[in-house]
């Protein structure tokens, strides 16, 4: 071969081999740019990847927001205004004829009540399970006790037709009877198992029942005893020699006393004499079937555990004789011939005197009360202490007698007639009430309106203070001053704060007043006394008022402020509407530093839980008007700060409450409540200007008893709502929420859904973090929550007041508690309502102090953050491990350091990561199916300021320090 072609092959040879190199060569180059851009070889291959997906999670979410239970007012008087509140009673129907529906007088409050003239209404519940306003009327009498429930027990067999009951006892729900005879009448109340004792010349003489049984005493000395109070038995038998008289019986056996007054113990066997350690002789008897008493003829009582051995308890009225004994726990009740009543114990004897009755007979009924029959055919109830006594047959006749019966009832006699009822309260009302209208456990309701004066003394011989419609009313008798006087809260420091301007301002008139002049003042030690003296009051009110300056020499942590207004003389003074505090125009203003808080932290609704519409103290004047504390301001303050409206309504509510309220919300002039929201301000209706109101119905008061009861007040309320002319309007706006606490873990009530409080407890001595701590009390809370029947077990669940228990001096930065309300274990929450605890200094409402707990839960700073949750749809996300395997910042770390919440509405898709640790953690967003091109990052540092807010150009590595917030919103445009 030739040099030429030798070059030439050479050459062919080393240009494949060059060719072959820089394909290699751009393939690896090629390679690497790409490993380069998945970051295996770059800053981001060791942190873990966000990958979020187009595909939802199925969670609904509403945002978070804030549970009021208090509105800030700068007024330091509290209840200035003297409105009136509604008082509630509530009662449990017992039974209702004619005009008298009756109740347990246990009951009852109060002996002085007054119910008269009060309205009153009537709940009932069918065999449907619903709900209804069965009746309604006013009070116009009250009895304190009464006859009620009577029923006749009907002589089916003509047993006491010509032989009167003198006697009866019962044992569980077995009655049996003696007649004037002697003859024993077996379960008299049951007209299938009524029968006469079998022996036909067995005449009883006395008769007792226990909870093990009835026991007899014959004629003969024989004691029978039937455990069933059907089957009787001998048990023993009173030797010849003793003439029995009466019995009681014991712990372990009977025990009577005879003619001639011996003591006979009748155990097993043959009974046995007692020595008795007194020198008289037994004249009564008695026992519970725990202990026995004896009554001596010397007056002297006596007792036993046993029945053998007797003890000194003590002595009746001096010169008197028994009548009749009873026994019950630890008392022992003796009617004695001057008629009175002693009662004795081992912690002291006291005596009860009845003697204007004339008492003739007297027995224990249900819960211990007395009941007496008199000598003129009376049964009366009579209080062990002060002697009240009640005429408890407000049907007529003559009682002869009456006995303890069965479940707490009383067996009276009257005539040959015998009757079993149970002793109630009544109350007579204006209308008549139809037959079977009204059924035993209906809830009865009682209304009546009053001020509340408790937080006012009087001072000065001759004082007295009332309230009525709306104004107080100081009354003075005598030419001394007549002063009535509040202590403000706490101390001096915490009432007033230095080198301010402060006003008094108030309401007066005046009758009888010489000179027509008043005095009003606040006086401490240390603070002086600073106010004014109004002259020349007329019987027509006038506004005075009085400016003062406080200075810092004037305050003191040991100094207590009073509060007083006096006149001199006799006459009449009327107070209202009395301010002191800030000097502004507006006496009912909400303090500014509480409202820009509220505004400024965006909340996605507001709970107002102090506005007490259907509560008992509930105040018409107040919430429909333009106070603090009023509907307007409330819903005044939602509107500013874009919050949805979370009113509540009480267990004590009904159709006229639910119209009154949404009349206020939606009505136009023409209609009462819609004028009275245009003269408080806002002449467009409310709701026209809300997307969502949240009306919850609960029952914080405790008046409804079973699941069945509240799940239909829940219903009535809501069938009230849908039957409002105003339904059509806000029927798209109001979301009703039922509040009620189930105890059979299923919601009955037919709200749309179910709102439950949260108290989550965060303890010290929890071994794990913060983080995991609070998603098992989550877990446990989720677990307890009731099922909504009507609803998928994942619709959500609404926190009406999720309440932090901090452990002491602990705060929470920012990352923890944004974590906490978006942690995992709360994914069936769809709107949280968050405690805010406010400070009650009244100088706190003059500056941002007012948000007492900031310090230890940043809340206002947090929900910034988290307002970008309200009205979102889940999105599905998962937290992958890093490229770089070797990496120790996996996945699982970061789950355990932060939350995670991924949401979305029509524009953007929202990332919200928080750090709960105290170290920094690092992640990175990659395979977003929507580009994170143009996202907007906003970061929010450990105590919750905001640091910054800019936009990323794309998957960019992101650090959290402990503690911080990020939110990363991506525009799906």
């Amino acid at each position: 071969m030739n040099r030429l072609d030798r070059f030439r092959f050479g050459k062919v040879h080393r240009r494949r081999v060059f060719s072959m190199f820089m394909v290699v060569a751009a393939i690896f180059v090629l390679s690497l740019l790409i490993l380069a851009a998945l970051g295996i070889f770059g800053i981001r291959s060791e942190v873990p990847r966000m990958r979020i997906y187009s595909q939802g999670s199925g969670r609904e979410l509403s945002g978070v927001g804030l549970d009021l239970d208090s509105m800030p007012t700068s007024n330091r008087i509290a209840g200035g205004g003297f409105e009136d509140g509604r008082d509630y009673t509530i009662l449990t129907v017992r039974d209702a004829v004619g005009q008298y529906i009756y109740f347990s007088p246990e009951e009852i409050p109060s002996e002085d009540t007054g119910f008269i003239d009060n309205d009153i209404k009537i709940m009932s519940l069918d065999s449907d399970g619903i709900m209804s306003l069965r009746f309604k009327s006013t009070v116009t009498d009250f009895d304190d006790a009464g006859f009620g429930n009577v029923a006749k027990i009907e002589d089916v067999g003509g047993y006491w037709m010509n032989d009167p009951v003198v006697d009866t006892a019962y044992t569980g729900n077995v009655l049996d009877a003696v007649t004037e005879s002697g003859k024993l009448i077996i379960d008299i109340t049951s007209e299938q198992l009524i029968k006469e004792y079998e022996d036909p010349d067995c005449v009883v003489i006395d008769i007792e029942g226990t909870d093990d049984g009835i026991y007899a005493l014959t004629q003969s000395g024989e004691i029978i005893f039937a455990q069933d109070g059907r089957n009787f038995t001998a048990v023993s038998q009173i030797p010849e020699q003793y003439e029995a008289m009466s019995f009681a019986p014991g712990p372990e056996a009977p025990v009577v006393i005879t003619t001639s007054g011996e003591i006979l113990y009748a155990g097993t066997g043959e009974p046995v004499a007692v020595d008795a350690v007194f020198s008289g002789k037994a004249s009564l008897i008695a026992g519970d079937g725990s202990r026995i008493a004896v009554l001596s003829s010397d007056g002297d009582v006596y007792i036993s555990e046993n029945g053998l051995v007797y003890s000194y308890l003590g002595s009746i009225s001096p010169n008197s004789e028994g009548v009749d004994l009873l026994v019950s726990g630890e008392k022992v009740y003796c009617l004695n011939n001057l008629g009175r009543v002693d009662i004795l114990s081992g912690s002291g004897s006291y005596t009860t005197d009845i003697s204007a009755i004339e008492p003739v007979s007297f027995t224990l009924g249900r819960d211990g009360y007395l009941i007496a029959v008199t000598s003129d055919g009376k049964a009366c109830l009579v209080s062990e202490s002060g002697g009240k006594v009640i005429d408890l047959n407000n049907a007529g006749g003559v009682v002869d007698g009456v006995f303890a019966g069965p479940e707490g009832k009383t067996v009276t006699k009257m005539g040959n007639n015998i009757y079993i009822s149970t002793v109630l309260s009544a109350v007579k009302v204006s209308d008549e009430i139809s037959e079977d209208l009204i059924m035993d456990g209906d809830i009865c309701i009682i209304s009546s309106d009053s001020a509340d004066i408790s937080s006012w003394a009087t001072y000065g011989e001759g004082t007295t203070l009332s309230a009525s419609g709306s104004e107080a009313v100081l009354t003075g008798e005598g030419d001394n001053d007549h002063i009535m006087s509040q202590k403000l809260y706490g101390n001096a420091t915490d009432d007033f704060t230095g080198d301010s301007f402060y006003r008094i301002s108030l309401r007066l008139r005046a009758e009888g007043i010489p000179d027509g002049k008043a005095v009003v003042w606040i006086n401490g030690q240390e603070f002086g006394s600073v106010g004014f003296t109004a002259t020349e009051l007329t019987d027509k009110y006038e506004e005075r008022s009085f400016v003062f300056a406080v200075t810092e020499n004037m305050l003191s942590e040991q100094d207590n402020l009073y509060f007083n207004i006096s006149f001199e003389g006799t006459g009449t003074l009327y107070v209202d509407d009395i301010y002191v505090g800030e000097d502004r125009y507006d006496a009912d203003y909400v303090p500014n530093d509480f409202v820009k808080g509220i505004e400024n932290s965006t909340p996605s609704a507001l709970r107002f839980d102090y506005l007490g519409l259907g509560n008992d103290g509930f105040r018409p004047e107040v919430f429909y008007g333009s106070g603090t504390e009023s509907l307007e301001r409330s819903l005044e303050l939602s509107a500013s700060s874009g919050a949805a409206p979370w009113l509540e309504i009480g267990p004590l509510a009904d159709k006229d409450d639910v119209d009154d309220l949404l009349d206020y919300i939606c009505g136009s002039v023409s209609s009462v409540n819609g004028k009275k929201r245009i003269d408080n301000g806002t002449a467009l209706p409310w709701s026209r200007q809300f997307d969502t109101i949240y009306l919850e119905i609960n029952d914080n008061e405790g008046i409804y008893s079973s699941d069945a009861q509240r799940g239909a007040y829940v219903s009535y309320i809501v069938e009230a709502v849908n039957r409002s002319p105003y339904y059509a309007e806000i029927k798209d706006r109001i979301v009703i929420l039922d509040g009620m606490d189930y105890e059979g873990g299923t919601v009955l009530g037919s709200a749309d859904y179910h709102a439950s409080g949260f108290d989550l407890r965060i303890s010290s001595a929890y071994r794990g973090s913060l983080l995991s701590q609070a998603e098992e009390r989550y877990w446990d809370f989720s677990y307890e929550l009731p099922r909504m029947a009507s609803r998928s077990a994942d619709a959500g669940e609404f926190i009406s007041g999720l309440r932090f228990d901090l452990p002491e001096e602990r705060a929470l930065s920012c990352g923890e508690l944004a974590a906490i309300l978006t942690n995992r274990n709360a994914s069936n929450i769809r709107l949280t309502m968050v405690d805010l605890p406010l400070s009650a200094r009244p100088s706190d409402t003059e500056s941002g102090d007012v948000f007492s707990a900031e310090g230890e839960l940043p809340l206002l700073k947090v929900l910034p953050a988290l307002s970008h949750m309200r009205y979102t749809d889940g999105v599905y996300y998962e937290i992958q491990d890093p490229l770089d395997q070797n990496s120790e910042n996996t996945a699982d770390n970061f789950n355990n350091a932060c939350t995670t919440l991924v949401v979305e509405d029509s524009e953007y898709i929202t990332i919200i990561v928080s750090n709960s640790s105290s170290s920094p953690v690092q992640f990175i967003t990659e395979g977003l199916d929507f580009s994170p091109a143009g996202a907007e990052v906003i970061r929010y540092s450990s105590s919750g300021d905001l640091l910054s807010r800019r936009e990323i150009g794309g998957n960019i590595r992101h650090t959290l320090q402990g503690g911080e917030v990020r939110v990363i919103r991506i525009s799906k445009r």
